[in-house]
């Protein structure tokens, strides 16, 4: 870079915002993509879903919806010392090599 005149590093500078501000516009229409794609899926999904509310049938095969159950604390250790075989390493192995 120190090599170039005055002129070259501005032409390169010019250069390297114009690669950018094109790569930017790049992912903007993308993105504008990507949301229209989204949006044309998720019409596509509501009118699925108003035709299945309309027969009465659900996604399970007519089977009841489950039913989200909390599960129990996992029980902890009182401390994380090494004579607690919980913390051991499952194998023995990756020493002996």
């Amino acid at each position: 870079m120190e090599e170039l005149s005055k002129e070259q590093k501005q032409q390169y500078a010019e250069e390297v915002a114009d690669r950018e501000r094109l790569f930017q516009k790049k992912q903007w229409r993308e993105e504008l993509k990507r949301r229209k794609e989204m949006k044309q899926r998720a019409a596509a999904m509501s009118k699925e879903e108003l035709a299945h509310a309309e027969e009465g049938v659900d996604d399970d095969g007519g089977r009841a919806a489950a039913v989200p159950v909390p599960m129990p604390d996992m029980a902890l250790p009182p401390s994380f010392d090494s004579d607690n075989p919980t913390h051991r390493f499952s194998s023995t192995n990756i020493f002996l090599s």
